[in-house]
């Protein structure tokens, strides 16, 4: 039989992260936050992450494009819903990579 030694310590290793390292990695993941929503006039979107080349189109439900427009590295963008019609859009939101789909109320 064997006897272990209680006083033994077991090592092991982990991946130390620096705040810089965590930030430049959360900062490439592409998201779109749009508000308000619902809206009555404007409405803007945030745009976090790779915001070039971004492409933004309104639609509504029937996939008529009501209007689009193209940005270059703007982490904000105003869109002219205020001129829309009550009822529900689709927003689309393109960079080089990923888009995202939002669904608009507009009351």
């Amino acid at each position: 039989m064997y006897e272990g030694d209680a006083s033994a310590t077991i090592f092991t290793s982990a991946k130390v992260i620096s705040p810089d390292m965590l930030e430049a990695k959360t900062n490439t993941i592409f998201d779109v936050l749009l508000y308000p929503n619902p809206t009555r006039g404007m409405a803007a979107l945030q745009i976090r992450g790779d915001a070039k080349n971004i492409t933004v189109t309104i639609a509504d439900m029937s996939g008529k494009t009501i209007w689009q427009s193209s940005y270059n590295n703007r982490t904000q963008i105003n869109l002219p819903t205020e001129k829309l019609t009550a009822g529900v859009y689709l927003i689309t939101v393109k960079n080089n990579t990923e888009s995202k789909i939002i669904k608009l109320v507009k009351e």
